[in-house]
């Protein structure tokens, strides 16, 4: 004889259907009624996390009316590259300003480039080379690199980038150099991790760059992305409700992650950002060895690619604050990815530089707060403070001369 009666079981099975029907309801009402969004707004606009933050500051002037970076975090369509930087005339002009110049060639300018006739050394990498958060061209890395070693530091990097696009930029250069820096491998992990591309030929292209799967999947329906393969009734129903609520979706993960400290890791605190949702474990469907031999494949072109035109390459790991939390998942998987970089064959025999190791104190003194601006080096995991980019780039030059790849003048 079953513990429990089907008259009874009957009554919990309506009472479930009736709970869920009316958090639904709720659901529903809270997106369509415009309860979601309007919480959404205050939230955004009273959160001073990272960037924010940092232009609510004195770091920027205050004639400043929004984030002077803001128009430059749109992935603009390129001939080349796939996305770039601005890289139309109009474009450029439209969106320049004293704090982001953009020049004619599509990158930004590099202020302290005043030697004429002397070997530059070029610049790749992705948001961080390319200074998204300095308080003005002078105080970019490339920029630093020129003062400290007074030799041309050309850009040739753009926000999202991965080392696949570096490469594309480092063959398209067609003037004299005697450096190529890589200064590299958070985009790899990021896109490899988030935009793992499943078509339906079963391959990963680890090597696609950030929003190329949403490009595709628009553009050519012969290659839609496969359908998700959900592990859990709870992932289907996620999933569900992000799709027909996206804004009561985003204040119910805001709620976690403000409320009840969700989320622990040194990684953006938006959701969708994050490759580590929760403790204990990581959403990346790949292995870290998948990533380094994608990642090592192109340096090692770029390497080729120099080595052609009479010049070296380096490959710069650069410093991310995952790193430094090392109880963290995010910590351990992209641990697992610097460290298999710097062991493979490629950096045994080429220059190769880990970033990530040169700073050993606790991650919650380096990071921006909003009372430490004189003092902190990252406004958020990956991103550098000018105090930031001084320090990186300091050690980038002891390693340039230490090499024997320059020598200061």
């Amino acid at each position: 004889m079953s513990w429990i009666k089907p008259e009874v079981a009957g009554v919990i099975i309506i009472r479930l259907i009736q709970v869920g029907f009316t958090i639904f309801t709720i659901v529903i009402a809270m997106e369509y009624l415009g309860f979601s969004g309007s919480l959404l707004r205050n939230y955004e606009e009273n959160d001073l996390r990272g960037g924010k933050a940092l232009f609510k500051s004195e770091y920027y002037p205050k004639k400043y009316l929004e984030d002077p970076y803001f128009p430059f975090q749109e992935l603009n369509l390129h001939p080349y590259y796939l996305f770039s930087l601005p890289w139309r005339k109009a474009d450029i002009l439209a969106k320049n300003s004293d704090i982001v110049h953009i020049n004619e060639s599509g990158f930004r300018r590099n202020p302290m480039n005043t030697l004429s006739g002397d070997p530059d050394l070029i610049l790749l990498g992705g948001s961080t080379a390319f200074g998204h958060f300095a308080s003005n061209d002078s105080h970019t890395i490339a920029a630093r690199l020129s003062s400290i070693l007074k030799l041309n530091v050309i850009n040739r990097n753009a926000p999202s980038w991965n080392s696949h696009q570096e490469m594309v930029a480092l063959a398209r250069y067609q003037d004299k150099f005697s450096v190529s820096i890589s200064f590299s491998l958070s985009n790899d992990i990021n896109n490899s991790c988030n935009n793992k591309s499943d078509f339906s030929d079963g391959e990963d292209y680890l090597a696609s760059p950030e929003g190329f799967s949403d490009l595709l999947s628009l553009s050519n329906s012969q290659y839609k992305i496969k359908l998700p393969e959900y592990t859990s009734p709870k992932a289907f129903i996620k999933d569900v409700l992000l799709q027909i609520a996206p804004d009561t979706s985003k204040v119910y993960f805001f709620y976690k992650e403000e409320f009840l400290n969700k989320y622990t890791d040194y990684e953006s605190p938006h959701i969708y950002d994050q490759i580590y949702a929760k403790p204990g474990k990581h959403s990346c469907a790949l292995e870290p060895q998948q990533i380094v031999e994608s990642f090592v494949k192109n340096q090692k072109t770029m390497a080729q690619l120099s080595k052609a035109r009479g010049a070296r390459h380096i490959t710069v790991l650069q410093p991310h604050l995952d790193l430094l939390g090392k109880s963290t998942d995010a910590f351990k998987f992209k641990r697992a990815v610097y460290d298999g970089v710097m062991r493979s064959d490629y950096c045994k025999k080429s220059y190769c530089l880990d970033l990530s190791l040169t700073i050993n104190d606790s991650p919650i003194n380096l990071l921006f707060d909003r009372t430490n601006i004189d003092t902190a080096i990252f406004v958020d995991p990956v991103h550098l403070l000018d105090i930031g980019a001084n320090l990186y780039s300091e050690a980038i030059a002891v390693y340039l001369v230490t090499e024997k790849l320059v020598s200061i003048k």
